[in-house]
Formats: structure tokens, sequence, C-alpha cells
């Protein structure tokens, strides 16, 4: 009877040891790709000056764009260096009728033109630039949205459209 309970004792032990080794080599694994990940990425966070656009149907606006992405998320400031009376014709109509009518879509394109992405900024989230006259002279907006590092990768052009 005891060699029985022994003999238990030693196949329970090495389970135990065996489910151990198993949980360790998991959890190794697990880290070392997240260490991967993390080092593979860390470049995406540092940030990113686009190309300028100039957009005529805004008097010759010109839009930047600086972007930087970080765990799962595209994080954006968008600007323009003027502000066309077009545009604030459309801006104040859309407060008189307390509703935003103009909309900024961001397309990220990768080195083929191919869409990978875009993203849509309304009036709502853009900020007046106002000179020391309280005149304003451009807008801004910054925020961010959920972006794969991989489509952030690939995206190596962007375009601005605007609707309203």
């Amino acid at each position: 009877m005891i060699k029985f309970f022994l003999s238990v004792a030693k196949l329970a032990a090495a389970l135990t040891i065996t489910i151990v080794v198993l949980a360790v080599s998991a959890w190794v694994i697990v880290a070392f790709v997240e260490y991967r990940e993390n080092v593979k990425n860390a470049p995406l966070e540092m940030p990113k000056t686009w190309n300028p656009q100039t957009v005529g149907a805004l008097e010759n606006s010109k839009l930047s764009l600086v972007t930087k992405w970080h765990d799962g998320h595209m994080y954006y400031q968008f600007e323009m260096e003027s502000y066309p009376s077009s545009l604030f014709k459309y801006r104040e109509d859309a407060e008189d009728y307390d509703c935003y009518q103009i909309i900024f879509t961001l397309t990220f394109l990768d080195e083929n033109g191919f869409k990978l992405s875009d993203y849509q900024i309304p009036s709502s989230e853009l900020i007046r630039i106002v000179d020391d006259s309280r005149k304003p002279i451009g807008l801004s907006a910054r925020g961010d949205t959920y972006m794969s590092a991989d489509t952030y990768r690939k995206a190596v052009k962007w375009e601005v459209n605007w609707s309203n």
C-alpha cells in the first residue's frame, strides 16, 4: 500500500513540475514576443511630420500634419495655416444653426497610392488660432484614433479632403 501512495506522489510531483515548466515556458515566450514587438514599434513613437498639403479650393491654405503611433493609437496634430473666408462663412453658419457642417478627411496611403486608412475631423474638433488682435489666422485639431502598427508603418503619403 505504501508503494502505491509513493507511486501516486511521484506521479503528482512529475505532473506538477511539468505544468510549472510549461507555464514558465509560455510566460517566457509571451514576454519575448512582447519585447520584440516593442523594439519593432519604438521608432513609430517618434513624431512624423508629413509633407504639407496646399488646397486651392480653400484659398491655397497650407495644411500640415504631425503624427506618432503608440500602443494601438495614432496621435495627430492637424493645422491649417490660414483661415479662408469661405471656410469662415461655413463655420459661422454652422454655429448659428447649432450644427457642424465641415469635415476634413485625412486619408493615409501606401507607397503605391492605395488607401490604407482615413480619419474624419469634424469642425467641432477644430480650434481657432488667433493673432494678437483676436483675428482668426488658422485652425488646429489634436486627437487620436485607433490604427494598427502595421498600417501606420505602411503609410507613406497623406491626402486631405473637406466637405460640408
